[in-house]
């Protein structure tokens, strides 16, 4: 059996890999010689993924985006386009099962723009889905609010042709359940709070940071979101996701707490704060060291 998942990515993202193959050894309990293609990141991001997949043991296809097929974004680099955009189609009509993986889909104002859900990649794997006449599950994953006509059209063709709905969270649920009354829904948390973790490993990669002495009852980690910066931000740059933490480090700084930066995403060639954690926590870093002598992170 071949399974096709999509809106995983197995590099850049910590939550990706973590989530993708706990999916894969529960499904290998059930399934006997299943084999695994993900869609992942393209271009430059892609050869990246490559290397994490044979680490993984899975196999990869660069994703495609509606700049690949329609003017005029398809004639740049048409024929590179042209490559990508058949070698996916190719992949996935070879499949038995699509697994779709986007975690937030269908979100309406204030949460996305007023169109914002035909540019998404649920709608663009759902459409080839029926396209193609494939079975499509969609895993757990957070939904609305579905809050304009377009979103709750959309969400009602796709989610009402699904079993049953696979929530993440209760206000997930909930905005489901009031969108179709009569569909069987299922709520779980979500699964990255779930995974185990390895402790040794963690403790060991912290200890090498600090002094042997360090007194680790001190030591506070705070994760920066490039998300919440993008939400946050302002016309003049300004994000008071980073204004925020700064005054919260800050302060920690000032009680004698050492505080860690803990990006969960890190893209290698796009250090870009809207959607790389690490370039959210170069930009506290820098600002914090400006007003705190302290400031060791």
């Amino acid at each position: 059996m071949k399974i096709f998942v999509t809106g995983l990515c197995l590099q850049g993202n910590k939550g990706g890999p973590a989530i993708a193959l706990a999916l894969k050894a529960q499904l290998d309990k059930y399934l006997e010689n299943a084999s695994y293609v993900f869609s992942v990141p393209r271009e430059d991001e892609f050869p990246y993924e490559q290397k994490q997949a044979k680490i993984y043991n899975v196999d990869v296809v660069e994703d495609f985006s509606y700049r690949d097929c329609i003017p005029p974004f398809v004639f740049k680099h048409f024929a590179k386009r042209k490559e990508r955009l058949n070698k996916w189609i190719k992949t996935f009509r070879s499949a038995d099962l699509v697994i779709e993986m986007s975690a937030i889909s269908y979100t309406g104002p204030p949460l996305n723009s007023k169109f914002g859900v035909l540019m998404s990649a649920r709608v663009r794997y759902f459409l080839a889905a029926r396209l193609f006449h494939k079975d499509f599950l969609a895993w757990t994953q957070s939904y609305g609010p579905f809050s304009t006509p377009l979103t709750r059209l959309l969400s009602k063709w796709d989610l009402g042709k699904q079993t049953a709905v696979f929530c993440r969270g209760k206000n997930s649920q909930k905005n489901v359940k009031q969108l179709l009354p009569e569909k069987k829904t299922y709520c779980f948390p979500d699964v990255a709070t779930l995974l185990d973790f390895d402790k040794d490993w963690g403790a060991h990669y912290v200890q090498n940071l600090f002094p042997a002495d360090f007194d680790f009852n001190r030591l506070i980690t705070i994760s920066p979101s490039a998300v919440i910066y993008t939400k946050t931000r302002m016309a003049n740059g300004d994000a008071a996701h980073v204004r925020n933490l700064l005054h919260l480090c800050n302060h920690l700084l000032e009680k004698d707490y050492a505080v860690l930066l803990v990006p969960h995403t890190f893209r290698p060639r796009r250090h870009y704060p809207e959607i790389c954690d690490y370039a959210v926590s170069k930009i506290l870093f820098e600002k914090l060291k400006s007003i705190n002598p302290k400031s060791n992170l």
